[in-house]
């Protein structure tokens, strides 16, 4: 920090931009689950998938020491949420206090426009294969 104190990442998140500080905290609906002492309970962790239920007694940024890369998603209660760049490189969001479900998810990066151009060039070639020809015509000179 400017000012001389030490930088302790399990106290401070330090997100990437002003915008990204100054993001204002969603509300949600209150949980339907039961109030839990503050924590983090992982309920799933695959390649592709997070889930957590974070309990705490006001707003937090929960930071994943996972790299913060494109296609990652986030929702909390079950609306989507945006991500953050949270110490130069890691994956952060904002969960309101309460006790809340976080999900992220894996989705590769154009994977649905590569999906769609692949399939229209099949139905492409498969309509040139498809097309009538006609045999060429031979002709008899005298």
């Amino acid at each position: 920090f400017d000012d001389g104190r030490d930088f302790d990442p399990r106290q401070v998140a330090l997100v990437e931009s002003a915008a990204d500080n100054d993001a204002l905290v969603p509300s949600f609906p209150a949980s339907p689950l039961p109030p839990v002492e503050e924590g983090i309970d992982w309920t799933g962790y695959s390649p592709n998938r997070i889930a957590l239920r974070v309990a705490a007694p006001r707003d937090r940024i929960l930071v994943l020491a996972e790299p913060c890369v494109d296609g990652w998603q986030a929702r909390i209660d079950g609306q989507v949420v945006p991500l953050l760049r949270v110490n130069y490189f890691l994956r952060g969001l904002r969960v309101p206090a309460g006790t809340r479900i976080v999900e992220m998810t894996y989705t590769v990066p154009g994977l649905k426009n590569g999906l769609v151009v692949s399939a229209l060039g099949v139905a492409g070639l498969a309509l040139l294969a498809a097309w009538p020809r006609q045999a060429p015509r031979l002709t008899r000179h005298p």
